[in-house]
Protein backbone atom coordinates (compact mmCIF):
# COMPACT_ATOMS: atom_id res chain seq x y z
CA UNK A 1 0.00 0.00 0.00
CA UNK A 2 1.46 3.78 -0.57
CA UNK A 3 1.07 4.07 3.94
CA UNK A 4 4.09 1.27 3.46
CA UNK A 5 5.89 2.57 0.42
CA UNK A 6 9.60 3.50 0.73
CA UNK A 7 11.65 6.01 -1.37
CA UNK A 8 12.93 4.37 -3.89
CA UNK A 9 10.06 1.55 -4.39
CA UNK A 10 8.78 1.34 -8.02
CA UNK A 11 4.74 2.28 -8.47
CA UNK A 12 2.51 0.78 -11.63
CA UNK A 13 -0.23 2.27 -13.05
CA UNK A 14 -3.02 1.51 -15.07
CA UNK A 15 -3.71 4.08 -17.62
CA UNK A 16 -4.95 2.25 -20.71
CA UNK A 17 -7.26 -0.16 -18.80
CA UNK A 18 -5.96 -3.54 -19.73
CA UNK A 19 -2.16 -3.40 -17.78
CA UNK A 20 0.58 -1.83 -16.18
CA UNK A 21 0.92 0.31 -18.90
CA UNK A 22 2.89 3.65 -16.51
CA UNK A 23 5.80 3.72 -13.74
CA UNK A 24 7.47 5.92 -11.61
CA UNK A 25 9.97 5.86 -8.89
CA UNK A 26 8.23 6.62 -5.26
CA UNK A 27 10.20 9.39 -3.28
CA UNK A 28 8.72 9.85 0.15
CA UNK A 29 6.28 12.40 1.77
CA UNK A 30 3.14 10.44 -1.08
CA UNK A 31 5.38 11.47 -4.04
CA UNK A 32 6.89 9.74 -6.84
CA UNK A 33 8.53 11.22 -10.10
CA UNK A 34 7.70 10.01 -13.75
CA UNK A 35 8.35 10.90 -17.05
CA UNK A 36 4.80 12.57 -17.99
CA UNK A 37 3.19 12.75 -21.45
CA UNK A 38 0.75 13.86 -23.21
CA UNK A 39 -1.14 16.19 -24.94
CA UNK A 40 0.29 19.27 -22.92
CA UNK A 41 3.50 17.88 -21.06
CA UNK A 42 6.52 15.73 -21.96
CA UNK A 43 8.62 15.80 -19.27
CA UNK A 44 9.80 14.94 -15.83
CA UNK A 45 7.65 15.53 -13.38
CA UNK A 46 6.79 14.79 -9.09
CA UNK A 47 3.53 13.80 -8.56
CA UNK A 48 1.39 12.98 -5.68
CA UNK A 49 -0.44 9.34 -5.22
CA UNK A 50 -3.43 10.93 -3.29
CA UNK A 51 -4.32 12.45 -6.95
CA UNK A 52 -7.37 11.64 -7.89
CA UNK A 53 -5.97 10.42 -11.40
CA UNK A 54 -3.42 8.25 -10.36
CA UNK A 55 -5.06 7.26 -6.92
CA UNK A 56 -7.58 5.21 -9.14
CA UNK A 57 -5.18 3.68 -11.18
CA UNK A 58 -2.73 3.12 -8.81
CA UNK A 59 -2.29 -1.08 -9.33
CA UNK A 60 0.89 -1.91 -7.05
CA UNK A 61 3.76 -0.95 -5.34
CA UNK A 62 7.28 -3.11 -5.42
CA UNK A 63 10.27 -3.03 -4.10
CA UNK A 64 12.63 -3.96 -6.57
CA UNK A 65 15.59 -4.86 -4.45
Amino acid sequence: SAAQASPGDIVCFNTNGKQISHVGIYIGDGQFIHAASGSRTHKVMINHLSESYYNSRLVTIRNIL
